[in-house]
């Protein structure tokens, strides 16, 4: 009896210390649980470019009373299209219209209630309203087009993003191949002949004048394009090709180097009077290409930082009266639990999107701080230096994976560069120099200018094979196979040594 109830004394005494350790131990655990879960959330929100964000930041709100979300500067505005459209049907509404369809409610509706009914038919809404862009208009006739040879749809969208709010095409060809290369990390390349046919190709989009480069080309697209019968559009073509002389020529002189008389010239420049000389401006604006997550700025001491775009930045936070008006009409344990609950989950977000932003701005000031002479150049892949994404990761102390996902889709402002920077074109892989000095590694953007080089400065009636490509790089020091100047050349669209040389003229042909 007493070695029986001496066991059960210990036995209870063993579950008791077990229960109390299972309880000490059990916070530590959730712990765990929590900062795992807020991790992957930041890791989450790390990845998404910056439309996602702020798409998902928007669920979150709507999903949590908590919160507040409101679009970065210039986006239309919900709130806004609302109140203007309650102003304007103010005086023709039944004073309890709003109250319908809410029994019980009375004339004390719940303003918050009405406010989240109305949140959906508000954003369509605002989509039906919102102005057209001029882009919006030209990429939706994009896959009808008729292109020419080796141009893509995607060379016709970077051009129609490069037009002025006018619709003119002012930004100068080296330019505009310059900008082309930093989108496309100097692998998919275009020239000057082939960029002149997608130039083409844009100014017979709709509306006619779109991507001329000076306004006679602008009204000679729109007489060439004019589906009416015209009296003479020889005559008016004419007058487009001579539209500088006529603020500075007679009538009679005019007359005489266009061939007509004095009546067909005035409705000559009646006519053209009647075209469009901004054929874009019919449309609010025209920005194709997403505003960037961030901007490179110089310090006081001449060293390029990396700082947030503050015009891309949606407003994201907790809302103190949300919280303090649920917290006093909470009256029952549930109700209460319910408040504390929503209440942490909104601050666990919260933190999670700051930590993101952090940790963006973190890994691009380490880029940064290992390409500032290719800040410097204006991004030119010259002076781009090796960088890969795990020395980023090492130097932060954290994982590859979380740099490759700040990296992504991420596009950087840079002075004196009009479309924004990739983040991700930071990087490059080492190729190493021979010889003395041979320490410092070059990057592979600078040999594939080495070999875009080698290639239009070689006789083309025998140009010059893989083989010796390599070793030329190998005579300027770089250490590189061939079957790595192979992959470079096809990385650049470079044809082969049968494809690109010149086939020799007959000599039957010549002969005679």
């Amino acid at each position: 009896m007493d070695g029986s109830g001496l066991n059960s004394a210990d036995l209870r005494l063993n579950t008791r210390q077990t229960q109390t350790a299972a309880l000490v131990q059990a916070p530590a655990q959730v712990q765990r649980q929590a900062l795992s879960m807020q991790a992957r959330r930041c890791l989450e929100l790390l990845q998404l470019p910056r439309q996602d964000l702020q798409i998902r930041l928007r669920q979150f709100a709507e999903q949590n009373p908590f919160l507040e979300y409101a679009p970065p500067a210039g986006t239309v505005s919900l709130d806004a299209l609302r109140e203007a459209t309650a102003a304007a049907n103010d005086s023709l509404e039944d004073p309890d219209y709003l109250n319908n369809g809410y029994e019980g409610y009375g004339d004390q509706a719940d303003p918050d209630r009405l406010r989240e009914e109305s949140k959906a038919h508000d954003y369509g809404l605002s989509l039906l309203t919102a102005d057209e862009t001029l882009y919006g208009h030209l990429e939706r006739q994009i896959p009808t087009l008729t292109r020419s040879p080796g141009v893509s749809e995607e060379l016709i969208r970077f051009l129609c993003g490069s037009l002025a709010p006018d619709g003119y095409l002012r930004t100068p060809k080296d330019e505009l191949l310059a900008d082309w290369s930093v989108l496309h990390h100097g692998i998919l390349s275009v020239d000057e002949t082939l960029l002149e046919r997608a130039v083409k190709d844009l100014q017979t989009l709709d509306p006619p004048g779109i991507g001329a480069r000076t306004l006679q080309e602008c009204l000679l697209l729109q007489v060439r394009a004019d589906s009416r019968v015209l009296p003479d559009r020889a005559l008016y073509l004419r007058l487009c090709r001579h539209l500088a002389r006529v603020p500075v020529e007679s009538t009679a002189t005019m007359t005489r180097l266009l061939g007509c008389t004095e009546s067909e010239y005035r409705d000559a420049l009646a006519y053209l009077k009647t075209l469009n000389p901004a054929p874009g401006s019919a449309y609010a604006h025209t920005d194709p290409l997403p505003p960037p997550d961030l901007t490179a700025v110089r310090d006081a001491t001449g060293r390029w930082i990396a700082i947030a775009t503050d015009d891309t930045q949606p407003v994201f936070a907790l809302d103190e009266e949300a919280i303090e008006r649920a917290g006093q009409a909470a009256k029952t344990p549930d109700e209460r639990r319910y408040v504390r609950e929503t209440q942490t989950a909104a601050r666990r977000l919260v933190s999670a999107v700051e930590e993101r932003n952090e940790t963006l701005l973190r890994v691009a000031q380490a880029v940064f701080d290992r390409q500032q002479d290719y800040l410097g150049r204006r991004c030119d892949s010259a002076w781009l230096r090796p960088l890969r994404q795990s020395a980023v990761a090492e130097v932060l102390g954290c994982s590859a994976s979380t740099v490759s996902r700040a990296v992504k889709d991420k596009t950087v402002r840079v002075p004196g560069k009009r479309v924004p920077v990739p983040l991700s074109g930071f990087f490059s892989h080492a190729v190493p120099r021979i010889g003395e000095g041979s320490d410092e590694a070059v990057s592979d953007h600078r040999i594939r200018a080495a070999i875009r080089g080698l290639v239009d400065r070689e006789d083309k009636a025998a140009p010059l094979s893989d083989g010796a490509l390599c070793a030329a790089l190998r005579r300027e020091g770089y250490r590189i196979a061939r079957r790595t100047v192979a992959k470079y050349r096809t990385q650049l669209n470079i044809p082969s040594t049968r494809d690109r040389r010149l086939k020799p003229r007959s000599r039957t042909r010549s002969a005679s």
